[in-house]
């Protein structure tokens, strides 16, 4: 309890930003660390077989293996899973890297490579490393996958029941932070004893529940703690600043502003350096920013967020767009220095893990929503609040003067979509094209798919990228040579030589009621590059297959089956990326083989 990354976490709020908005928010990581293995603490003490802690302590090393021993790793894994998080982690956790020392480290603690993992789980992974003396009666492999499985490449499946209890869908932590946060807030119970109570069991596919009463509520009461604290607009928008600024500062030219703000010269931070990152450094990196030989690098973006972060200008307002009504010809809206917006949606797509109900010890259990409703929207999404996911979040200043673009798109109700196609085509996707980057290997691989989806397409992307594949897709309304978003798309086809179709609702939406659309000439291209010869076609899905019936694979020469490969994407995690990526990769170089004999 008294080692650096524990008591680092005591430095670190709980609820970041939104402690601003509510005051009497700023519990930090550290309690809720504390209260995390108490839960799970309450969790295993409640009288049960649990055969998933058998499971553990089969893994264990021989010298350890006891159902007291597994109890032990559970309790230290609830105590220690927060602490790789990086201070505003929504902000900073795509920013800052680990480096070459750190993911040497995990490597040699796992044997796994986490280049690709997310900072937070590298970072935790380099705290075990430091702790491995401190914990010397346990197994700290085992540690390590109770905390990080899902992104190891070498699985160890009798985990996975345990893992539930720390990382699912109702976990010792989820069950803590939503008590901890709505107490703070003000905004609701959770019966903790209730919930422990109801829970029998953990499997493979998640929680065994005897009363759907308790875990509802708690479900509902997530949704709408992020619908009204996570997700608020003030938090959102001091996160943006914070990301602006950030983002300005470690891509700048100067080593003086990188060092003199961050301390760091690079993105890629050393272990002792993440141990000193925590809300007193950044906001000792804001203070350092407004020294006016730094000020003066910055970018005018970057300057005017840094203003808004230090207070002396905080007079914005919000206002939300909706995305219903298209651009014209596509047409994007640059947003104007002084005003910053997002599209405002989840980072992951519907959390697919089960909660069940076991109303009598003789039968079997059933889906918490056949007994409960459909519960799917609450506990699936974690965005449940209206505008819809997709709108367009942006906060102008007082007294603002529209440039002609952006008022004459407001009045004409279309600026949402504007500004919405102009984030992604600005920084959505860093790479579109890499079909002539030197060391880039394999046939040009065309990525077809619907703007709806273009966080999954961008994690995509980055895989392709990291394993220096040549792709191209199309990213923005006028990239590449055609003079219009249909010439692109009638030509992406025709200059690459195989196509992943990353499918979805939205995707299967725009293909069976847009029929002149620029998705239907991408298929009408692919459909004749097929007819013509070798173009290997694979589809990527978003969802089941059974909600993708409509699509008419048919015309592209799938008769039988549908050209799926992989399991339906239904999360952004590292694993599930890289699998779908892999599936894609050998089915398209497989074709490309046989052909070529």
């Amino acid at each position: 309890m008294v080692s650096a990354p524990i008591q680092r976490l005591r430095r670190i709020k709980q609820l970041g930003f939104a402690s601003l908005e509510y005051t009497g928010a700023d519990h930090s990581r550290f309690s809720h660390a504390v209260g995390t293995m108490h839960v799970t603490r309450t969790i295993l003490a409640k009288p049960g077989e649990k055969m998933y802690l058998n499971a553990v302590a089969e893994e264990l090393r021989e010298d350890v293996r006891s159902r007291e021993s597994a109890e032990q790793h559970l309790l230290v894994a609830a105590l220690l899973q927060d602490c790789g998080e990086l201070p505003y982690g929504i902000a900073t956790g795509s920013l800052l890297r680990p480096n070459e020392e750190v993911l040497k480290s995990v490597r040699e603690l796992t044997g796994e490579n986490a280049a690709d993992w997310p900072s937070e789980a590298v970072f935790l992974l380099a705290c075990l490393d430091e702790l491995q003396s401190i914990l010397d009666d346990l197994d700290i492999e085992v540690l390590a996958y109770l905390m990080t499985g899902r992104y190891w490449k070498s699985r160890r499946p009798a985990l996975h029941p345990a893992m539930h209890l720390l990382d699912g869908v109702v976990d010792a932590d989820r069950i803590d932070y939503v008590r901890r946060d709505a107490h703070h807030v003000g905004q609701g119970h959770v019966d903790v004893r209730a919930i422990v109570d109801s829970l029998l069991d953990f499997d493979a596919e998640g929680p065994v529940c005897s009363d759907p009463a308790p875990i509802a509520s708690l479900l509902a009461l997530r949704a709408h703690l992020y619908s009204t604290v996570y997700y608020s607009a003030p938090n959102r928008f001091r996160v943006m600043l914070l990301r602006e600024l950030l983002s300005d500062v470690l891509t700048s030219p100067s080593n003086e502003i990188r060092s003199g703000v961050l301390g760091t010269e690079a993105r890629e931070v050393s272990y002792s350096r993440f141990l000193e990152l925590d809300d007193v450094e950044v906001d000792r990196s804001i203070a350092k920013a407004n020294d006016p030989n730094l000020k003066k690098q910055l970018g005018d973006r970057a300057q005017k967020a840094l203003e808004v972060l230090s207070g002396t200008n905080n007079n914005y307002s919000e206002r939300w767009l909706t995305t219903s009504n298209p651009a014209p010809d596509g047409k994007s809206v640059p947003l104007p220095v002084r005003v910053f917006g997002e599209i405002f949606e989840a980072k992951s797509y519907p959390d697919q893990r089960r909660v069940r109900v076991r109303l009598d010890p003789n039968s079997a259990p059933v889906d918490l929503e056949t007994l409960n409703g459909p519960y799917s929207g609450v506990v699936a999404d974690t965005r449940a609040q209206l505008p819809i996911r997709g709108d367009v979040l942006v906060f102008e200043p007082a007294r603002f003067r529209q440039p002609k673009d952006y008022r004459d798109a407001l009045a004409a109700g279309w600026l949402g979509a504007g500004i919405r196609a102009g984030l992604i085509a600005g920084g959505g996707i860093a790479h579109t094209d890499t079909r002539d980057t030197p060391e880039f290997t394999g046939p040009a691989i065309f990525i077809s798919f619907c703007t709806d989806d273009h966080l999954l397409v961008s994690a995509l992307v980055g895989e392709l990228y990291r394993r220096k594949r040549r792709y191209y897709l199309i990213a923005g309304a006028y990239q590449g040579v055609g003079g219009t978003p249909g010439n692109n798309s009638e030509r992406a086809p025709r200059e690459t030589d195989a196509c992943i179709m990353v499918v979805s609702p939205a995707y299967q939406k725009r293909i069976t009621e847009q029929t002149t659309g620029n998705i239907a000439k991408e298929m009408a291209e692919v459909r004749g590059r097929r007819e013509n010869g070798p173009y290997p076609l694979v589809a990527l899905s978003t969802t089941s297959y059974r909600n993708l019936d409509l699509m008419p694979w048919g015309l592209l020469g799938f008769p039988d089956e549908p050209p799926f490969v992989g399991s339906p994407l239904t999360a952004l995690d590292f694993p599930s990326v890289s699998q779908a990526i892999e599936a894609a990769l050998t089915r398209i170089d497989a074709d490309a083989v046989q052909h070529a004999g």
